[in-house]
């Protein structure tokens, strides 16, 4: 994949040019996006999380540090106050992702990024469609 290629890929994730873009499906209270149904391997703000530490270590990596993965880190659990600040930082991400990528960065690390966001946004629209119906009150 050419780097503009990766940029346009990158910007089509953010901007929901075939999907709900992540700003959107993020536009959510803290109290949903750290809900847990009963069958829900994660909450959103979870989820978002794992995408963030995934997202942030690639993008040091593309800055040149030597940064490696540390395993069982990479689902952090995220309460209330903390919702905010992680939906920042992914979308903080994901512009810096663009910007190197229009520079012309690493391809290869790009298209990670790219792909695991893609990946990851569809389980956030999905679990923002199961929230709407349910309640905590209701088990």
């Amino acid at each position: 994949m050419e780097p503009n290629g990766v940029a346009e890929t990158l910007r089509q994730i953010r901007d929901g040019r075939d999907f709900s873009p992540p700003k959107a499906i993020l536009r959510i209270s803290a109290e949903r996006a750290v809900l847990r149904g009963p069958a829900w391997p994660y909450s959103i703000a979870d989820n978002v999380a794992h995408t963030v530490y995934w997202q942030d270590l690639w993008l040091a990596r593309l800055r040149g540090s030597k940064i490696n993965a540390v395993m069982g880190e990479d689902w952090p659990t995220v309460m209330p106050e903390g919702w905010s600040e992680t939906r920042e930082r992914f979308l903080r991400g994901l512009d810096e992702a663009i910007a190197i990528a229009e520079a012309g960065g690493e391809v290869h690390t790009l298209a990670r990024i790219a792909h695991h966001n893609a990946y990851h946004v569809g389980q956030w629209a999905l679990l923002k469609r199961l929230s709407r119906d349910y309640s905590p009150n209701s088990r």
